[in-house]
């Protein structure tokens, strides 16, 4: 689908997976790609004249986030759609569709979404979500303002949320572009702060647990392996480095990754450094030898490799990349 023109919304079809960091307004994420192939994502945004933001985010392959909410703003995440089990590590939750997740600003996200998962986000200006919610009278409120929390959400208040999504996809497809009008905007934002109130308040009496003991310690030792990823990725990088990193058995290291992130330690450090390598193309200046470069500092040895990865992954060259960038 297109693009919508005007400054109050957009929505674009993308098989890019470094644009979907942009799926959540004012956040600070990285995202990896952990399917073996590209597949077509929709993001959808609509401003609202309150400075809030509503993002619909239709995700085509499997991927995982890290990185920060918005700061200064609350940011409300239900998960419409999520064929399997999704992982959010920053609650400790695993979930399926139906789960409401609200962060504090500034706070950090950490999920893993499967093929097909989407979303329905509101980000908040921070003044506004406290007006909203100054009058409840609930033990559970403070927490929510100081952290957050992850809840799931009963059927009747899921159905406002859903209804929200589908009445926006239609106004933002009709050629008469309604969104553009500010009162739909207005009408519009009125019935999302409503929605996400009402699921709000509804699942305040099922708040997700924290995860077991057990539980808390796996999520420990997959940041503990990420990092060290992240920190050593353009070195030579072997299973028995993580695990000595997290004092783990590499048995136990791969057991960790399939898990929580339903691919090889091996896969995932392949996937980052093409990331690695993606966004280096995306930003450097032209010039000759700028893919070789790239792709050593990337942790890349053999070239004929990494280009047919690169492809695979991504679905075009990375010279294709580099010449798309000057479009």
């Amino acid at each position: 689908m297109g693009s919508g023109l005007s400054s109050a919304w957009h929505a674009v079809t993308i098989s890019d997976p470094e644009r979907l960091v942009h799926g959540m307004q004012g956040a600070a994420l990285g995202a990896t790609q952990l399917s073996r192939c590209p597949a077509a994502s929709r993001l959808a945004k609509l401003w609202f004249p309150d400075g809030s933001c509503l993002d619909l985010v239709r995700l085509g392959p499997e991927m995982a986030f890290r990185g920060l909410t918005a700061d200064g703003a609350y940011t409300l995440v239900f998960v419409d759609v999520c064929p399997e089990d999704g992982e959010s590590f920053n609650f400790g939750v695993r979930h399926r569709d139906g789960y409401l997740g609200c962060f504090a600003p500034g706070g950090e996200i950490d999920a893993r979404t499967p093929s097909g998962y989407s979303n329905v986000t509101l980000t908040v200006p921070a003044p506004v979500f406290q007006a909203w919610i100054g009058g409840w009278d609930v033990p559970a409120v403070d927490a929510i303002r100081s952290r957050g929390g992850a809840f799931r959400v009963p059927e009747s208040a899921q159905r406002p949320l859903r209804a929200l999504a589908v009445r926006v996809d239609r106004l933002m497809r009709d050629p008469e572009r309604p969104l553009d009008l500010g009162p739909v905007r207005e009408r519009l934002g009125a019935a999302a702060r409503d929605a996400f109130l009402g699921a709000l308040q509804a699942g305040l009496g099922e708040r997700l647990p924290d995860p077991g003991l057990r539980m808390a310690r796996r999520y420990v030792r997959l940041r503990q392996a990420r990092d060290y990823v992240d920190e050593h990725l353009g070195e030579p990088l072997y299973l028995e480095d993580l695990a000595q990193a997290t004092g783990l058995t590499s048995r136990a290291v791969e057991a960790l990754f399939q898990d929580l992130l339903r691919v090889s330690p091996v896969r995932f450090l392949l996937h980052q450094r093409l990331h690695r390598v993606h966004g280096a193309l995306l930003r450097a200046p032209a010039g000759p030898g700028v893919i070789k470069r790239a792709a050593l500092e990337g942790g890349f040895r053999h070239l004929g490799r990494f280009s047919a990865e690169y492809r695979a992954l991504f679905g075009r060259g990375p010279s294709e990349t580099v010449a798309g960038r000057r479009c």
